[in-house]
Parts: structure tokens; sequence; C-alpha cells
């Protein structure tokens, strides 16, 4: 039995999807590779660690950061490790490891680009585990670039067995809301529908990261927690100073939780949109007509039809 564990808000459909591919590989005993592909901070790598977290049962399963780890020898000794064998990292080992295991092995290979070298070796290596090593072993891939597999491991495609694919699209204005609304609920500090509405469109149009909508939420929040605890002090310095004797003094007004304003956003907004590098980012939609007009440009037999 899976342990129940849903998906992440706005990602209903990718979880499924993914969940699905990896279930029907378990359940017929078969081999498979998956490539995720999406811009950062839109959930890829969160999504599938909560698929292996609902398989967690019935899977072994390994996580290895490319960033860090992008030799063979290294995948070699990241999969054995998930398996829980202490062999030499060969490949030998890691089929003998892989065919004695009682259960299918999982592996996700994050930051996958990393693996990129002249020949791209491993990462070819990494795509055809699952058919030269065993049925158990599932690869399952992911990378900023949407285009890796066909730009370059256009080779697969000979194999016969390509990677199932899939697409994490931005967050859109909608999905960031609702999100910032949940988190919003469970803390102390409320913010202006505006304001929180001014947030989630600028974040959506510039990149639809949900993280860079988080950061904004949270360094609000906080600045929130701060004046506020300044003003507490200032009331009992106020209350403590005061010339009326004991008896006649009063409570202290409870300090109340101001709503965090358009004002304080758009600030948090500038700080995280106006470095060198932000201003020199065009917002999504400019940058996908700009490669469109570059992939036009390089092709010079495509027809353009307009209406």
């Amino acid at each position: 039995m899976s342990s129940e564990v849903g998906p992440l808000k706005g990602r209903e459909k990718e979880f499924k999807q993914l969940n699905d591919w990896v279930s029907k590989a378990i359940r017929n005993k078969q081999s498979t590779s998956i490539y995720i592909s999406g811009l950062p901070g839109t959930g890829k790598t969160a999504t599938i660690m909560r698929v292996l977290r609902s398989l967690k049962q019935r899977v072994h399963s390994g996580f290895v950061n490319c960033a860090t780890t992008s030799t063979l020898t290294g995948l070699y000794s990241e999969l054995l490790t998930a398996i829980g064998s202490d062999a030499k990292p060969t490949i030998a080992s890691v089929r003998s490891a892989v065919e004695s295991s009682k259960l299918p092995l999982v592996l996700v290979l994050d930051e996958m680009d990393h693996l990129q070298s002249k020949r791209n070796a491993s990462l070819y290596a990494a795509f055809n585990w699952p058919q030269q090593l065993s049925h158990k072993i599932i690869i399952i891939g992911i990378a900023n670039a949407i285009d890796l597999t066909e730009r370059i491991l256009s080779k697969l495609k000979l194999t016969g067995t390509p990677p199932l694919c899939t697409v994490f699209e931005p967050y859109t204005k909608e999905d960031i809301t609702t999100i910032l609304k949940d988190k919003l609920e469970q803390q102390e500090d409320k913010m202006d529908e505006k304001a929180l509405e001014l947030c989630a469109r600028k974040v959506a149009a510039m990149s639809g990261d949900l993280r860079q909508a988080l950061h904004i939420v949270n360094q609000t929040t906080s600045q929130s927690r701060s004046v506020r605890g300044k003003r507490a002090k200032l009331q009992v310095v106020d209350a403590t100073s005061s010339p009326l004797p004991p008896s006649s003094s009063t409570p202290l007004p409870a300090a109340t939780t101001p709503l965090i304003g358009c004002r304080q956003v758009l600030s948090a907004l500038n700080g995280a949109y106006s470095t060198p590098l932000a201003r020199a980012r065009l917002p999504l939609q400019p940058r996908l007509l700009l490669a469109v007009c570059l992939t036009i440009s390089a092709n010079k037999k495509v027809e353009i039809w307009l209406n």
C-alpha cells in the first residue's frame, strides 16, 4: 500500500501523470526513463519527491544532485547506495545489485544538464540504464532545458526507447495567489488583497517562479514582525516612564497586526527585481517570442502564415 501523499497546489496534473508512469512501470515490471523539464521554481523536484514518498513501500529510491556528482563512477556509487550495497562502483556491480534487489529502484538525477560533456557519455549512459541493466530500474532526469533530449540526446530515438517527457509550466497568477493565501492563513501576519495580487501578478509576469513569490511574502512578513516588535517595546518604555501612580495606570493596549500593504510588497519586489541581472532578464512572454524569432531566423525554410 502506498502512503497518502498529496500533490503540491497547482501541480495536481503533473503529480498524477508522474505517479501513473512510475506505478505502471512497477506494476508491469518494465524499465523506463522520464525527463522532467521546466523553468526554475515550477515545482519539478518537489513534485517527484512527493511521488516517491507515495511509493516508498514499493521501491528503493535515490536522489543525485548532478551539480556535485557528474561522473559515471559517482553515479554508480549513488545508485549502489540507494539499493544499500557497498560494492565497488562499476557497471558490473550495479547490474548485479539491481538484479538481486527485491524492489525496483527509482533514481532521480536532479540538475541533469550538469552531466553534459563533449560526447555526453554520462547522459546517454543514464538514460540507457533501464534497457541495459534491468527491468527493475527507473531513471528520472530533471533539468530546466525543455529541449535537452531533442538537442543533446537525439540518438536516444534510435534506441526505440526515448524517455517519457513532461514540461512543468510556470505558475500562473491564479496559482500563486492561491498558494500565497494558504501560506498566509497559517501565519499571524496578513496581507492586503491588492498587495497579494500585486505580488502574484508581478512574479507570474517575470518568471512564474513560486520560490520568488514565497521569498517576497517571507520578507514582508519578517519586516512586519520587526516593526510590530519595535512598537511594542516603545509602548512598554512609554508606560514605565509615565508620571501616573501605579494605581491609576491602565493596561497596555494589545499590539495590533496591521495588514501588509502594496507599499511593502512593492519595495520587496523592487529589491528582488532591481539587480543588474534581474533587470537584464526579459519577462516570460517576450522571452518566448524572442525564442520563436531566433528559431525562425535559424531555419530559412520556415513558412509563416499570418491571419
